[in-house]
């Protein structure tokens, strides 16, 4: 999908993404700053090996926040995500990075209000398939950032579990869960 393709579903252009000059923050430049509304938007690359390629789109409850917060911030020494990765490399190549915006009207369905950008995403993700989204980047990977978080949140609830027992089961740890029937007894039944 291209930036013309945008436009002609109501997307409008907000400015480049630049690089910084210190700590290597990227910065927004256009004739005005993005706005604080939110709604649609995305990133369109011109390099030397595209040109009007749409790669990223998102939804923001504020484009501001979204855009300066979640993605130009300085690359961490550690794991960066991968959209502020790719911003800072097709820069670091010579590539302009172009931001579009979209806000699109809220529909209601029997009297509730349906954020129509929610719904419109994931539409215009399986149609664009911009490379910087997930189902953009290659299936290994997409599975890793999964397993990864999986294996994260796992440990978290372990860690939870053992000391909520710990501090409900009068046994040590190394002596082992205790049988239901233990537990029983330790209660006077």
């Amino acid at each position: 999908m291209t930036g013309r393709k945008l436009r002609s579903l109501g997307f409008i252009p907000a400015g480049e993404i630049v690089a910084g000059v210190r700590g290597g923050r990227l910065r927004h430049e256009g004739r005005e700053p993005l706005p604080s509304t939110g709604g649609l938007y995305a990133f369109v690359l011109n390099d030397q090996a595209v040109n009007d390629k749409v790669v990223y789109i998102g939804v923001a409850v504020d484009f501001r926040h979204r855009i300066m917060n979640g993605h130009c911030l300085a690359l961490p020494a550690s794991k960066p995500r991968h959209v502020q990765k790719n911003l800072h490399g097709a820069l670091r190549r010579g590539g302009r990075v172009r931001v579009m915006i979209a806000t699109p009207r809220p529909k209601s369905w029997k009297g509730i209000e349906v954020n129509t950008a929610l719904g419109a995403e994931p539409a215009l993700i399986a149609q664009a398939q911009p490379p910087w989204n997930v189902v953009g980047i290659e299936r290994e990977e997409a599975v890793e950032i999964w397993s990864e978080a999986t294996r994260e949140a796992r440990k978290g609830r372990r860690r939870a579990a053992e000391r909520s027992r710990g501090a409900a089961c009068p046994r040590s740890r190394k002596q082992g869960r205790m049988s239901n029937h233990e537990h029983a007894e330790l209660a006077g039944g």
